[in-house]
């Protein structure tokens, strides 16, 4: 293998790598969001005071640890307020983070992690590796401190909400029937209640051109007049000869084109490099 086909071959290895990593973009201190949905630990919050886990032994048998997604929660008057977690020797204890604090990251050997950092002279940091286990409701081990007189502690939470769920929160826009109740007649006309009032229901679609029989007007794309109000809606703005008012609208404009992204031109490039290298 030449010079050339090896690092192609690294730098592919690698994009792969950073691609397989995909960012969770956070949502709230237990919840995020990716391309394969919604990751919601909620249901294993605590409804009370006490947290969902509590004083779960460390790998090292040194100390207890407590934790509560969600919801923050008091084990100590003094150093454990409305924290997310606390770990203790029954004697002492220690925040190691706030609802606050909690962010996603993922790791490529970890995988996706919620990490949580305390405040104060001597900062803490707890991760909770979350690991998807259809068949299991929660299941906390926890390392702890990663050595002795580590500010860096581990635990790994396996649970069916560790696993993504189709994201169905996407609304799109309802459309309202809009009734312009408070349009007046021109001076000196009279007429029922329907010549006042211009409803869509009824109507055809606007971008087809064709005649809403209720007010007897027409709206094609490129320009409508209103026999009632002889007013005159081309798209470039309207002007109504009763009140002298001009309506412009205004059409969004095409977004620009999206740019390559990067990793996808290193791979082109590649490949025009691997083409001639063999």
């Amino acid at each position: 293998m030449s010079l050339i086909q090896y690092i192609c071959f690294c730098v592919l290895a690698f994009i792969t790598a950073i691609n397989s990593a995909e960012i969770c973009v956070k949502i709230n201190s237990c919840s995020c969001r990716n391309s394969s949905g919604v990751l919601d630990l909620s249901p294993l919050a605590s409804s009370d005071s006490e947290p969902t886990f509590k004083d779960v032994e460390g790998s090292l048998k040194s100390y207890y640890y407590s934790w509560n997604p969600c919801t923050p929660f008091t084990e100590d008057p003094t150093n454990c307020v409305n924290v997310s977690a606390c770990k203790t020797n029954m004697n002492e204890y220690y925040s190691l983070g706030t609802p606050d604090s909690a962010t996603f990251v993922t790791d490529e050997t970890k995988g996706l992690m919620l990490q949580y950092s305390s405040t104060g002279i001597f900062k803490r940091h707890l991760e909770v590796i979350l690991v998807c286990d259809p068949s299991t409701n929660s299941s906390l081990s926890v390392k702890g401190e990663t050595h002795a007189a580590s500010l860096h502690h581990e635990m790994t939470l396996r649970s069916k909400y560790c696993c993504f769920q189709p994201d169905d929160t996407s609304t799109t826009e309802s459309s309202t029937p809009f009734t312009d109740s408070s349009s007046e007649l021109p001076s000196g006309s009279t007429g029922t209640a329907s010549d006042s009032t211009m409803p869509f229901s009824g109507s055809t679609n606007p971008d087809t051109g064709s005649t809403n029989p209720d007010t007897g007007s027409t709206y094609p794309n490129t320009g409508s007049t209103n026999p009632n109000t002889g007013s005159t809606n081309p798209n470039t703005g309207s002007t109504n000869p009763n009140t002298g008012s001009t309506m412009t609208i205004t059409t969004p404009e095409s977004s620009a084109p999206t740019m390559l992204p990067l990793s996808r031109f290193i791979v082109i490039i590649i490949m025009v490099l691997l083409k001639f290298a063999f």
